[in-house]
């Protein structure tokens, strides 16, 4: 909903929360609400977030791509991501497999490759995400991220001068 946008941009995530809440109580085949509703919920708070992933999966059913993006993201930002790594895995091959143009699966992929220590697959995946979208600046970040950490400082710093001369912004860079 627009209301609870603007209640989020200006910090009231309490009013964001029930405009949200209002609005999925309202709509049961409303994806959207729920996912912004997962986006302003503490990580966390596991449980309030793992609902709402299963109520997006009634919703789309075995084959959509949202839960599976969503419950993917729930593991791999939980304590317990190794526990569910191979499952997270599975998740966004599959949504990749569907739509190979998805940058969201493939930057949380690249995620997970590069926290098991997979650091090229982690590379290749946030590689197909730049190419895709260049000016994205998690894109730039976590490429330019990988490419320090394996020592390919040349094209991290080519990299890096490609997004200054593009305008791009994203505070983690700077550092």
């Amino acid at each position: 909903s627009v209301l609870a946008r603007l209640y989020a941009r200006a910090g009231e995530t309490a009013k964001a929360r029930a405009a949200l809440e209002k609005t999925a109580s309202e709509d049961p085949q409303d994806i959207t609400s729920r996912i912004l509703l997962i986006n302003i919920t503490d990580i966390k708070d596991k449980s309030a977030i793992q609902d709402l992933v299963d109520q997006i999966k009634k919703i789309e059913g075995e084959q959509g791509f949202r839960w599976k993006y969503q419950q993917a993201r729930l593991w791999i930002f939980s304590d317990e991501w190794k526990s569910h790594q191979k499952e997270a895995v599975d998740l966004l091959g599959s949504n990749i497999k569907a739509d190979p143009r998805d940058a969201d699966s493939q930057l949380l992929l690249g995620i997970v490759q590069e926290n098991s220590g997979r650091l090229s697959l982690a590379i290749e995946a946030y590689r197909r995400v730049y190419q895709q979208a260049p000016d994205s600046a998690q894109a730039v970040f976590y490429l330019v991220g990988a490419l320090q950490k394996n020592n390919n400082l040349d094209e991290a710093g080519q990299i890096l001068d490609e997004a200054a001369k593009r305008g791009i912004a994203e505070p983690r860079l700077a550092g």
